[in-house]
């Protein structure tokens, strides 16, 4: 009678454990899958591995740069440099806020701005202005070919959101390199 009596406790601990493996498995599976998606978004919008340094405050690098104290003004311009991260795509988002806060793009390069918000917002870059609507894109190209930071601004306050750190596009062969080719 005892040996009866465990037969259906054995199965039953084997048909539990069964079946708690199987929900475990499956959350981790999904927890992968969300965990891909997520870091794959993330490469999409420029802040992958190569983006992992840390941002400085938002608020030191959103200052003006200061045209009477070249001191106060190299250190703008040095926590802008640190601060661009490579992207080709700037991501505006509620009260026009900008990600990432700080793009770098080589002169010859096209940058978009892609409205992630529900609202119309108006972008200024380097004199010219540019309406996005809410999930559109806009491309813009024609930077200068100097080593800059160009503000952008958001609205007709003229607000700052970012900056462009703009440098020189580089040739892709030197006149030295020509010569060691043939």
């Amino acid at each position: 009678m005892k040996k009866l009596l465990i037969f259906p406790i054995v199965i039953f601990i084997l048909v539990t454990g069964v079946v708690i493996y199987s929900y475990i498995t499956n959350a981790v599976q999904k927890t992968d899958n969300n965990a891909r998606a997520v870091s794959e978004e993330n490469e999409e919008r420029g802040n992958g591995n190569q983006n992992l340094k840390k941002l400085d405050s938002e608020s030191e690098i959103l200052q003006p740069i200061s045209s009477s104290d070249p001191r106060e003004r190299s250190k703008q311009i040095q926590l802008i440099r640190k601060n661009a991260l490579g992207s080709g795509t700037i991501f505006v988002g509620e009260n026009c806020t900008l990600s990432p806060v700080v793009t770098h793009v080589e002169s010859g390069s096209p940058i978009s701005f892609f409205n992630e918000s529900s609202a119309t917002h108006t972008l200024a870059v380097s004199g010219r202005t540019y309406s996005i609507a809410p999930d559109k894109r806009v491309q813009i190209q024609g930077l200068p070919n100097v080593e800059t930071q160009l503000p952008i601004t958001c609205g007709n306050s003229k607000v700052l959101k970012g900056y462009l750190y703009t440098t020189p596009s580089r040739p892709t062969d030197t006149p030295q390199e020509l010569d060691n080719k043939e």
